[in-house]
This record gives C-alpha cells, structure tokens and sequence, in this order.
C-alpha cells in the first residue's frame, strides 16, 4: 500500500508547495519583509514562530526545477582535514576540505544549488553519514538573523545590505563589499561594517555595506543563486542611490578588503569617477581559487571566467588614471597576480607595501585604511597636509639587492606608537605614490625597516624614498621630508618595473614574449622569455617546456610533443629562476585546461623548482625531468602525474 500512495504523498507535498513558492506567494511574503510600514504584521509573524518561514519564502525564486540543498555531515571529527564532493547523480554539486564547525553545532554547507529535490539522487565520496534537506526557499541559521539584526541588514530584491550615516542629504557615498568567512561558520553572509568608522565620521556620508548572499557563501557578487548576472542589479542600485542624492562620481568610494576588494574592483567599473580603495584584493580568481577549500565550489561557478578577471580591469583603470588605494603584500603572489608589485608610474595610484601573509594585511594596516577612508569622509587630499614631522636621521643599510632603512625622529615631532598608529616611508615611482609600512623600534623615537621591508632595486626603488608618514585610526595623517641617508644611496640600474608588468599571452606566435614573477617576499624576479606555438585545437592539455632555448627541444618528438597539446609554450628561465610552478599553473589557467604537461630541459632550473611543479595543486600535472643526468638529484622520480 506504501509503493502505491507515497508517489500520491510526494505528488500533493510538492503541489502545496508549489502554492506556498508561487510568485504572488513571494511578493507577499517580500513585501512583508522589505516594507518598513509592515513591521508590526513581520513581529506577530515572528513570535509565532512562522519568522523562518517567512524568509525562506522571501528568498530568491529559482528556476524551476532548481533548489536550495543543506548538507550536514555528522560525525565530522572522523573526517578531519578531509576533502569531500558531494554529488548529485554523477555531477558535483559541492565539495570542501572539512574544518570544525561552531562549537556545539553541526558541520553544515547551506543553500547547495542542485536540480532534484529527492535525497536518494545524492551521495558523498567519502563514507560519512550524512543528512540533506531540500527546498525551495534559501536557508538560514538563527545566528545569520540576529547578525542581520545588530547590522541592519536588510533585503531589497534580490540584493541584501545595511544603510548607515547620512540618509537625509549626505554629499558624499561610502560602499563596502565583504571579504570571507570561515567556510563552517554560522554567519555565512557577512557585511564590511567597519566599526572604526563612527557616526561622526559618516555626518556627510551615506554608507552602504552589501552582503554576498548567494550560493553557499557568495559568488564574488557576480551572479545570484539561479546563476544570473549581478553586477548590472548592483551598479543600478548603487547609481540610483547616487541619483536620488544628486551626487557626483567623484564622491563616491569603493572599498573591499581580499574577496571584497575583487568586488570593489568589479563594480568600479561602472564609475570611473569614483575612488577604488582595494586592499589585497585577488587579481585572477580561477588561478587564486584553484585549492582544496575552493576548487569543487567556487572554483567551478561559470561566472568567475564569464566576466572579465580583476587584473583586466584594474590595468584598464591604471591607464584611465583613476583614482586608486592599492594594499598588498609580496608574499600573497596568488592574490597580486605579479601586477601590484611591479606597476610604476601610473597617475592616480598609490600602492602601499605592508609586510605578513594575506590575512595580516588588513590588520596590520589598519590605521592607514581608516585614515585614507576618513579623509574622503572629510573631503581631504593628502597633499594638503602640512609638513609637521621632522627627522633627524635617516640611515640606509645598502647591498646589492636594495636597502633598509631606520629613522630618528626630531625631538619637536610628538612619537606616535601603538596597534592605531601606522609609520610608513614614502616616495614617488614616476606618477605612482610608493608608501612601505614599517616597524617601530625599542625606541619610540625611531622607526625601522625589518629585513622583509626592505626595499629593493627594479621594484621599489631605495634611492625614491623621500618622506615619513605618520597615519591613526582616527584619520589622522602627518608626514615629513626625510634628510639625505647616509651612506648615501645609489640609483641602481635594474630592468623597470613597467617593462616587468607585462601581460601572460598564449596568442601563438613565435615572436619572443616576457613574462615576470615575485616568487615571495624579497625573493629575485625571474623574467622568463617564452614563445607558443599552435598545437592541437581539441586537445585538453598544454605543454610547457623550460628549456635554455628554443633549438633546445629539436631533439624532441614534435608530434609526441604537440599532438595531445592545445598550445606549446617553450620558456627560457633566468639562471637561479624561482616560479616555475607559478609559470605552470598560470599557463594553465590562462588557456583554460586542467592538465598541463611540462618538460624540464634546462639546467637553469634547481631540483627544488622541479619538486614544486611535481605538487603542483590544481591542474592534472605530468612533469618529466629531462636536464643533464649530473645535474638531476638521483633521488627525484622522472615524472608524477
């Protein structure tokens, strides 16, 4: 009796929910969300426990046939640090590396697009119990409300972010993009609320903080839950607000730190009379997003490779001579996408250079983020500051590479010291404003160059430095003329950075091309020339060989070499060459396959680079080590795939 009446049990579930999810369901329960006058109605709704549902019925309409999926894997501490994908049918649907969740709540991934709404249509690869809940209506967790409560946070559409300061008459507008949470969090779509920016701060300014609530945890503000295009809904929204206001381009900033400085970077695009505030944004987002966290979610959204990738706006922007605030660090090349570090002499920029990993930026230059923020709050330019540091010692610790540098304070310069104050060099790389965060010493009175802030010849040139800067969590900015160091410093010759910001081009041709990389922090740049030949139109695969020439690979089988390649690329690495790997995964990316083949001819190349193009994460990798046999380590195996 069961067999016959559960497809009739499945069949009137499903047409009442068909009813409850109808689009004049939705409007009523948007309007109830959205419209401040129904705000007694939503309370009453809410206390009698009907509040989740309400939402989910508020939630984005998807195609039909398409749903939101919660997955949650119990017992997950026997799956530590293990990587899942879980699948629907035989396509991945979601997958993730498995960190702990919130102490005292399931292991959770919430709003999974998949296309069936029956649990037995899906399974995990790894032997895991698990429990799915499907549905038409987006999920949420009683801890994602109240943080959308403390931030007023609220839905208008299909887009959700909170209002702050001005909203009567501001004359100036303030948008912030979010970065990214813990992947396990309770609270998967945060906002860039900034609390260092206070009410006072916001007396002539409309803030606008969006949330990236979409998928699982966002989509880089690039497309919705059903997959379509954002950016044309939030450029519209943000250029309405700007109408409404009759405020001008030039008033408005962008700001977003990591994911949100992509976003940022994205939606500038629209306003080019804006100012971007982008602190280590990622540059290319198939090549930053190809890990193990990433590589079966994100990594796999069409629109991350539908729309143009973050390094092409922002080289558009550099030479529109827009108005940009650029934070990085060296050692984040896959966020810099060996752009950032080696730009020079562009109007309108000013990068600053801040010592740690990705994470550490933010933080450590925190005073300065405020401090430029705040100063557009005010209508503010830096040079209109008057000079009001003075220094009484510059010292230079030169070598071949670069110089460090340590800086004595005059005795009239108040010494400011403390996690909300920042001290940085400055100086000038043609039209481009160079600033490099440094340390404070055992004496408040000087200020240092760690070794890992030092600055080095060809990138940031030691001879520019020219000035003290002071900056503060409270907007405060104070600089001063430095006097000549002693030992003086040289101008070195050395190839210039502009040279060195040359774009990867795979366009066949074998007219020699460069292509350079900042392997990590103080690390040499290594330029290699490169030619691409043609090879087969259908293949899958590219070929990589690193030789000392072109004449290098005559001896190779050319059909063996090209005939399972889409493209050949020969590169000659300098001497002591670092990146090899970089160079391989970015060639990859860059012509859009997952397996790349890389024949290692050249000398010039240690066994460590091998080893590293040998656990190369991302693409399918098949290296062969075919160098000399006196220069290969015996211990190396020929070729991993």
């Amino acid at each position: 009796m069961n067999k016959v009446t559960a497809p009739l049990r499945r069949g009137i579930r499903s047409g009442a929910r068909s009813i409850a999810y109808s689009t004049t369901s939705r409007d009523i329960a948007r309007r109830l969300v959205e419209d401040p006058a129904a705000h007694r109605l939503r309370t009453m709704i809410e206390e009698k426990g009907h509040g989740a549902k309400l939402r989910r019925l508020a939630s984005q309409q998807l195609p039909e046939g398409t749903f939101f999926a919660k997955l949650t894997i119990h017992h997950w501490n026997k799956h530590r640090n293990s990587s899942f994908r879980f699948l629907e049918g035989d396509r991945v649907v979601y997958g993730n590396k498995i960190e702990p969740p919130a102490r005292g709540f399931d292991l959770e991934y919430r709003n999974i697009i998949v296309t069936s709404d029956q649990p037995s249509d899906f399974r995990l690869d790894i032997d895991a119990e698990y429990s799915l809940k499907i549905g038409r209506g987006a999920f949420t967790t009683a801890q994602q409300v109240r943080y959308d409560e403390q931030y007023g946070v609220e839905q208008h559409g299909d887009l959700h972010y909170s209002l702050r300061g001005n909203l009567k008459n501001p004359r100036r507008v303030l948008v912030t993009f979010p970065g990214f949470g813990p992947s396990t969090s309770r609270i998967s779509y945060a906002v860039s609320y900034l609390k260092g920016i206070t009410d006072a701060d916001l007396s002539d300014t409309l803030m606008i903080c969006f949330q990236d609530r979409y998928m699982v945890a966002g989509t880089y503000m690039l497309a919705d839950n059903a997959g379509e295009a954002l950016r044309p809904r939030v450029h519209a929204e943000i250029a309405g607000l700007l109408e409404k206001h009759g405020i001008p381009e030039r008033e408005l900033m962008l700001f977003g730190a990591s994911k949100g400085g992509s976003i940022a970077t994205y939606y500038a695009e629209g306003f080019p009379g804006a100012q971007l505030l982008a602190v280590v944004p990622q540059m290319n987002l198939p090549y930053y997003l190809n890990k193990p966290f990433f590589r079966d979610n994100l990594y796999r959204l069409p629109a991350l490779r539908a729309d143009p990738q973050p390094v092409d706006l922002m080289r558009q922007y550099f030479s529109e001579g827009r108005r940009i605030d650029y934070f990085y660090t060296d050692r984040d090349e896959q966020s810099n996408y060996s752009l950032v570090e080696f730009v020079q002499d562009v109007p309108g920029l000013t990068k600053y250079r801040v010592d740690g990993e990705h994470a550490d930026v933010a933080k450590k230059a925190l005073p300065t983020i405020l401090s430029v923020m705040k100063r557009f709050l005010r209508g503010e330019a830096e040079d209109d500051s008057t000079p009001t540091v003075s220094c009484d010692q510059l010292t230079s610790f030169p070598d071949e590479s670069g110089a460090g540098f340590q800086v004595r304070l005059g005795n009239d310069t108040p010494l400011p010291s403390g996690p909300t104050k920042n001290a940085l060099l400055g100086g000038d790389l043609g039209r481009t404003k160079f600033r490099q965060l440094i340390s404070p010493h055992a004496y408040p009175f000087v200020k240092y160059t760690v070794p890992t802030e030092r600055l080095l010849h060809g990138l940031h040139d030691p001879a520019s430095v020219s000035s003290l800067l002071f900056t503060g969590s409270d907007g405060t900015f104070r600089h001063g003329l430095l006097p000549a160091a002693e030992p003086p410093i040289e101008v070195a010759s050395h190839a210039r950075p502009a040279a060195l910001c040359a774009e990867l081009d795979l366009t066949p041709t074998l007219e020699p091309r460069t292509y350079s990389l900042l392997a990590g922090a103080n690390a040499p740049v290594s330029t290699f020339e490169y030619e691409v030949e043609a090879g087969n139109p259908d293949a899958d695969a590219v070929t990589l060989v690193l030789a000392r020439s072109a004449a290098d690979r005559a001896d190779l089988d050319k059909d063996a070499m090209s005939g399972g390649a889409r493209l050949v690329v020969t590169a000659v690495p300098p001497p002591g060459a670092r990146g090899a790997s970089r160079l391989a995964h970015r060639i990859a990316i860059t012509a859009g396959v997952e397996k790349i083949r890389v024949l290692v001819i050249s000398p010039d190349v240690s066994d460590a680079e091998v080893t590293a193009v040998k656990r190369l994460y991302g693409p399918e990798v098949v290296c062969e080590d075919l160098r000399p046999t006196d220069v290969r380590s015996a211990t190396l195996p020929r070729e991993i795939g």
